[in-house]
């Protein structure tokens, strides 16, 4: 088993430390990204490489599945210059 310090592991998936700390200390909240899994020997906090590969899959995403599912009417409109009502580039308008 090939273990992280907290600074080597938040160097390795590409977050701060302070993300790891709070992450550890509220726990699976809902609306918040969680933290890695982690081991406690004592006081020392370690995280074990095979965890980290896997937090890392799990927050992977494929730019074509997230277009698909979150709104591609949405970044269509924006795209063309036609706004959408609500959003800072102005209100919805037909074409012209």
């Amino acid at each position: 088993m090939c273990v992280f310090t907290e600074r080597e592991a938040a160097a390795y998936v590409g977050v701060s430390t302070s993300f790891l700390r709070q992450s550890r200390s509220r726990g699976n909240r809902p609306n918040t990204i969680d933290g890695p899994p982690w081991l406690k020997y004592g006081r020392a906090v370690r995280y074990d490489l095979d965890d980290l590969n896997a937090w890392k899959l799990m927050h992977r995403v494929c730019p074509s599945a997230t277009l698909e599912t979150s709104g591609s009417q949405h970044a269509a409109a924006v795209v063309e210059g036609h706004g959408v009502k609500g959003t800072p580039h102005g209100p919805a308008r037909g074409p012209q």
